[in-house]
């Protein structure tokens, strides 16, 4: 499977609490997973499985906090590296 394609983000993009995050998807019909970590607090763990769609926007971010964000493709229940 295929990662996405160019995922990222326009500096207009970033919020204070939120991210606009954008993707060319590499297969059609496709789903997207998002898997968002808080560096400091690995137990804040967001998830999202976008379809038919290019981008999202992830809110309720903590102002001054370093997160991991892992974008992936998702085929018949089967994902591709983060």
């Amino acid at each position: 499977i295929n990662l996405p394609q160019k995922v990222y983000v326009k500096p207009e993009d970033v919020g204070e609490d939120s991210i606009i995050l954008q993707w060319e998807p590499s297969q059609d019909d496709c789903e997207i997973y998002i898997q968002i970590k808080s560096i400091s607090d690995p137990s804040e763990d967001m998830k999202f499985f976008i379809k038919y769609a290019n981008g999202v926007k992830v809110d309720n971010l903590i102002p001054g906090r370093t997160y991991g964000i892992g974008v992936a493709t998702v085929i018949s229940g089967n994902l591709s590296e983060l």
